[in-house]
This record gives C-alpha cells, structure tokens and sequence, in this order.
C-alpha cells in the first residue's frame, strides 16, 4: 500500500528539526496525534486526487513501475506532511523550499486528474465506471410537469 507512517517522516525529517515542531506546549513528548492527522490529510488528499482516475486501493498492473508510483506517491505524501509540520514554525527562507514542493504536488495532481499526465503501473479505473451517462439510464425524455399533469393532479379542484 502506498501510505506512510512516522517512521517514514523519521528518516527524512532530522530529529533535531522534527521534535521541537511536533511537541505540544504541556508534553514532551511528540505529539503523534498531530502527526496522524497529517499523514491522515497527505492520505486523503493524494487517494482522493488520483481515485478519479485510478482504481483504490492501488491495483499493480507491472509489479516493478507499480513499486516506483508507489514510491512517488508515498514520497507525495511526505512533502504535504513536511509542509504541514514545518507550517507550525514560520521562518521564510525554511518554508519557501517546502512550500514550493507543496505546491508542486499540488499541480501535479491537477494534471493528472485531467488526463494529461499519467502513473504507469497501477489500474485505471474504466471509463465506464467514471461517467455519468453509464450510471444514470433514461428510456424516454418526457416532461413531467406539463400543464395536464399539474391539472389532472390538482388537489384543489
């Protein structure tokens, strides 16, 4: 699965750095509730940009390219989670680097979702599936408020 965990953000964000960002004002420790939340936003905002197109859960369809868009989606989700630790300390010359890369991902996604980029090795969803005129059947386009209808239904008379 392409998700992350602390230990992920461990090995990319230097210790030094991480934990003053992620302690709260009452702990010492770090405060892991926080970061959850914001691998569980990186997840939401990644998963649902791409399920438009793809199918999710991630479906491999090349085992090897499938592991590299695992990687870069992963590696996606990382810098939305690293720009929202580094966002709970405001310093411009640090935050202009993450947010750059935030913003990014961020037009990267939108390329993709309207199909001008694709990720090799992972299923797409049918098109079937993803438009509306396959979900919704009419057998006839017939008004169904026309004047008789409202007279011949009219509580009042």
């Amino acid at each position: 699965m392409a998700t992350i965990d602390y230990q992920y953000i461990a090995d990319r964000i230097p210790a030094d750095i991480l934990e003053p960002l992620m302690r709260s004002d009452d702990v010492d420790d770090i405060n892991m509730t926080l970061i959850d939340e914001f691998i569980s936003d990186a997840d939401a905002e990644i998963d649902n940009a791409l399920a438009l197109k793809y199918q999710f859960p991630y479906v491999k369809t090349d085992e090897v390219l499938g592991e590299k868009t695992y990687s870069l989606i992963k590696r996606w989700k990382f810098i939305i989670v690293r720009q929202l630790i580094y966002s709970r300390k405001y310093d411009d010359e640090e935050m202009k680097e993450v947010n750059n890369q935030h913003k990014a991902i961020l037009n990267r996604l939108a390329i993709i979702r309207k199909g001008e980029e694709e990720l090799l090795g992972i299923a797409k969803k049918s098109s079937a599936v993803r438009t509306p005129s396959t979900l919704i059947k009419v057998k006839k386009n017939t008004p169904i408020f026309t004047n008789e209808n409202l007279r011949n239904n009219d509580p009042t008379t």
